[in-house]
């Protein structure tokens, strides 16, 4: 593992945002597994009773934004905090 970081933080707010191709990969990755994933859970489970299906697909959301957040964390440079600018 390269010690570049693939995500850098944001100018104003909190969050970060892609600074390598890694970041970019990565954003690109989650934009389309997450959708993907909601239409293959809506083919796979076209009848299940109504309650099961929400709780299938908000668990698919949830992990995946986790899973999202983890890695772009772990491969982010400088801490996660509330920025006004340059300090």
């Amino acid at each position: 593992m390269t010690s570049r970081a693939w995500f850098g933080p944001k100018l104003y707010g909190i969050g970060f945002s892609p600074r390598s191709w890694e970041g970019w990969l990565l954003t690109a990755a989650y934009a389309l597994i997450v959708p993907g994933g909601l239409m293959a859970v809506s083919a796979l489970f076209a009848a299940p009773p109504a309650p099961w299906k929400q709780v299938i697909v908000m668990g698919w959301v949830i992990g995946m934004t986790t899973l999202f957040f983890w890695i772009a964390n772990r491969h982010t440079e400088g801490e996660m905090r509330w920025r006004w600018g340059r300090d």
